[in-house]
């Protein structure tokens, strides 16, 4: 095996205009590249310096964040230096298997959650500012500044540390490589992100510079809008006070609060432009704008998403950030988009325009479509299907609307005299209480849609679906047993719902809980404990949290189990799906949840081929009804 890290330096800052940008502009350089080879110490190479004959063998090169470091490897080394091109399937990325594990994905909090012996240098922050940034640390002939040696050589020891953090977070983990599945999912990943997904930069700057016009005119506004109350829109106190004297009293203005907001109707003018700009101000759209804008490399944005960024084998978005686009959309893009080179749009509302033309944005090269499918109620029917649940998996083979059937049952009606709020009430329950919700859970989770339940109903609801589904409860407390017995008993392995489950050791004595899915698939639990929760005993293990991004105990319920499982096998379809649609020639630019999107020639673009690939079946998933719907369009948009 060899370690490597790179130093580098550039006129480009990475962390505004992206990793595509930063590995091809003319002015990124490699500083210094450390090295190690098995456990031999730590060497370096210069500018200047022959090629190190140690890579001209065959063993494995490991990095941390190896996109990184393959970019600079095949842009900068290859290109500058001569250097011969590094193939991926040489490479193996130590971010990726510390995501495999469910520990964190960076090099300072994954050595410090393993203990390794050499931990990542704090002062690297100081040191990058210096050398990787203009003007460099250099003099007026390009040498490092007489002043700034003693940095320099601690700037050297920093690269040392990142090599040697690397190779003993390496040697902490279960094992050195991903499997041959995970690594060619690993790849996929790899190839869809530095594929790139075009976008129409043009439109963008255009959309942007007029929405901030048009928000820096509002903002001057706030004064006279609220009688003086409110001068800037950070305000936020101001606000809700000024808002308290119109009778619309505020608890919070997040962003969802803001968007539940501005859906009403009946709110004052003057309330609803207030609303409006501090919206606007706050649009998590408008840096999507600008992020476009700066990341663009030849008409396309690159490394948009993380391998294994969630504990089910998920991605995670970077780049465009894909994940979390507004649910706004208008029914005619074109002339919206049209609107803003006109500046007909002022005479509307360009902050909501901004914020529906989004997915827009992802516009088809000349020649080409989007192509884009996604699953149909995957979770219901894989929840369905695991639980055995056989008239609902016939249903949904049928494709009768199971909201409706929830209704039915709630309501006492036959299914064609279910109303559209009965449906609304069943579609609620179906995608709320899956996964073991409560009646005050359900209460938090209608809140979301901007419902307002009582606990009877909310209470109606849950027993409701667990009427129906009876099989559903009963799964979620197998996978509960099953876990604190495979705590309890290490070493032996217990079953349930074609999981099996088993705490082992791995080489360096760390305990983990072991779930290996229908798929075949584990999934890892780090340092399991039997710990009283809220209900009585439960398994406790170590994780990322998602919301404060520490390592930190996470307590597994019934219904954590269950969402863990199926939205593992979820991701595992959607894989198989990937796999079928490229092997047919679907170049994918990215996925979204269980959405699947490829930019293909219009010629060659087959929606019925396209949604019959990604509703393909492993052997695993047999009898199990999986559908895929989508459409063929010139942009991306809401399917």
């Amino acid at each position: 095996m060899i370690i490597i890290d790179f130093e580098t330096r550039s006129n480009v800052d990475i962390t505004v205009s992206g990793g595509m940008r930063y590995h091809t502009d003319p002015s990124t350089d490699i500083l210094v590249l450390g090295y190690k080879k098995d456990n031999d110490l730590v060497r370096f190479w210069y500018p200047g310096q022959p090629f190190p004959t140690v890579f001209n063998g065959s063993d494995t090169i490991y990095a941390f964040n190896l996109e990184f470091e393959l970019g600079i490897w095949n842009n900068v080394g290859v290109k500058k230096y001569g250097w011969p091109e590094l193939k991926i399937d040489r490479c193996q990325d130590v971010q990726a298997l510390c995501a495999r594990y469910g520990l964190p994905q960076n090099l300072a909090d994954a050595a410090k959650v393993l203990r390794v012996a050499v931990q990542k240098d704090s002062i690297g922050k100081q040191l990058i500012k210096l050398f990787c940034t203009p003007p460099f640390g250099l003099d007026s002939k390009g040498n490092i500044l007489s002043s700034l040696q003693g940095q320099w050589r601690m700037f050297i020891e920093y690269n040392q540390h990142d090599v040697d953090a690397t190779y003993w977070i390496l040697k902490a983990l279960p094992c050195e490589r991903l499997n041959p599945e995970e690594n060619k999912i690993w790849i996929l990943n790899h190839d869809i992100n530095i594929r790139g997904i075009p976008v129409a930069v043009d439109e963008a700057k255009q959309i942007l510079r007029v929405t901030e016009a048009f928000l820096d005119e509002h903002n001057q506004r706030l004064p006279m809008l609220t009688n003086g109350k409110v001068s800037k829109v950070t305000q936020v106190k101001r606000i809700k006070d000024w808002m308290e004297t119109l009778g619309y009293p505020c608890e919070s203005l997040s962003a969802d609060e803001l968007q539940k907001w501005l859906q009403r109707d009946d709110l004052p003018p003057e309330l609803t432009e207030v609303l409006e700009i501090r919206a606007g101000m706050g649009l998590s759209s408008l840096g999507k704008y600008k992020r476009i804008i700066n990341e663009e490399y030849n008409g396309r944005m690159y490394f948009n998403s993380r391998y294994y960024g969630a504990h089910t084998g998920r991605i995670t978005g970077m780049g465009l950030q894909l994940l979390n686009l507004p649910r706004a959309s208008v029914p005619d893009p074109e002339a919206e988009i049209d609107a803003f080179n006109n500046l007909s749009i002022l005479y509307a509302n360009p902050v909501l325009s901004a914020r529906a033309l989004v997915r827009s944005m992802v516009k088809a090269s000349p020649g080409n479509v989007i192509i884009a499918a996604d699953y149909s109620s995957i979770e219901f029917i894989l929840l369905m299907y695991i639980c055995e649940q056989t008239e609902a998996i016939k249903r949904f083979a049928d494709k009768f609307d199971q909201y409706k059937d929830l209704a039915t049952h709630m309501y006492n009606v036959s299914y064609d005299e279910v109303t559209k709020e009965q449906r609304q009430m069943g579609k609620m329950g179906i995608l709320g209480c899956g996964y073991g919700l409560g009646a005050e859970g359900f209460i938090k989770y209608a809140d979301k849609w901007g419902v307002k339940l009582s606990r009877e109903t909310a209470r109606e609801t849950v027993n409701g679906f667990r009427e129906l589904y009876n099989k559903v409860p009963q799964f979620w407390y197998a996978c509960q047993q099953c876990a604190i017995a495979a705590v309890e008993i290490p070493d032996r392995t217990f079953e349930t719902h074609r999981t099996t489950w088993t705490t082992i050791r791995d080489r360096n004595g760390r305990a983990w809980l072991r779930m290996v899915l229908p798929s075949g698939r584990a999934m890892y639990y780090c340092e399991p404990k039997i710990e009283n929760g809220t209900y009585g005993p439960e398994v406790t293990c170590w994780s990322v949290n998602q919301t404060t991004k520490t390592w930190a105990k996470k307590f597994m319920s019934p219904g954590k189990w269950a969402e863990n499982i199926i939205q593992a096998l979820g991701r595992d379809l959607l894989y198989y799906g990937k796999f079928k649609l490229t092997e047919a020639g679907y170049p994918i630019i990215f996925s979204v949840y269980d959405e699947v999107v490829a930019e293909v020639n219009m010629e060659k673009a087959n929606l019925a081929e396209f949604e019959s690939l990604m509703a393909s079946v492993p052997s695993w998933a047999k009898g199990l009804p999986l559908r895929a719907e989508g459409y063929i369009n010139n942009r991306y948009k809401k399917g």
